[in-house]
């Protein structure tokens, strides 16, 4: 009877242990995940506001006739990012100025 007993108990630490092992793994993966999609999300803020800012540069500091544009641009083709209107504009800018 003793010996069942610390049979039962070895058997419900080793399985703690493996859950706990199988929990870690799973926290590990949710946050170099999490991580992923920060700092992908960070770029693509980053680089939308920098397509920006050169555009506002282009125009001499003029925010007004860049946000009409990207407007413009929305219209055309709705449903797309800020960062696609951006770099549309400086497309479009660049085909107009050959």
């Amino acid at each position: 009877m003793n010996q069942l007993l610390t049979n039962l108990i070895l058997l419900f630490l080793i399985l703690g242990l493996i859950v706990m092992f199988w929990l870690l793994l799973s926290e590990i993966f949710r946050q170099k995940h999490r991580k992923k999609k920060k700092a992908a999300y960070l770029e693509a803020k980053f680089y939308d506001s920098l397509t920006k800012r050169y555009l506002i540069e282009l125009f001499d500091g003029d925010r007004r006739a860049v946000e009409q544009l990207m407007d413009a641009a929305q219209l055309k083709q709705p449903g797309k990012s800020q960062c696609w209107y951006a770099e549309q504009v400086l497309r479009d800018l660049k085909r107009d100025r050959r």
